[in-house]
C-alpha cells in the first residue's frame, strides 16, 4: 500500500512539473472558498469536463493520466454537489 501512495505522489509531482496548459490535479483546489460564484463553479466544471473528454479520446492512458482522470472525476462530483447546494439556497 505504501508503494501505491508513493507512486501517486510521484505521478502527481511529475504532472505539476510538466507545466502543461490543461487542468492538472495540482491546480484543482480541494475546497472552494465560500464566496465563489455559481458561474465560477460552473466554468470550472466545464473545464474539467473538457479535459476529461480529451483523456477519454486517447487510445491508452499513462499512469499519470489515469491518476489525473481519477482526480478530475472526484473534483467534478464535488463541484456538482456544490452547484446543487448553491441552487438549493436560492
Amino acid at each position: 500500500m505504501m508503494h501505491d501512495a508513493k507512486m501517486r505522489t510521484l505521478c502527481f509531482r511529475s504532472l505539476t512539473l510538466q507545466g502543461s496548459s490543461h487542468v492538472l490535479p495540482s491546480s484543482i483546489p480541494h475546497t472552494s472558498p465560500p464566496t465563489i460564484s455559481l458561474e465560477t463553479l460552473q466554468h470550472e466544471h466545464e473545464q474539467l469536463d473538457a479535459r476529461l473528454q480529451k483523456l477519454d479520446r486517447l487510445r491508452s492512458l499513462s499512469p499519470e493520466e489515469q491518476y489525473e482522470k481519477m482526480v478530475i472525476k472526484k473534483r467534478k462530483l464535488a463541484l456538482k454537489d456544490r452547484i446543487s447546494r448553491h441552487d438549493a439556497s436560492l
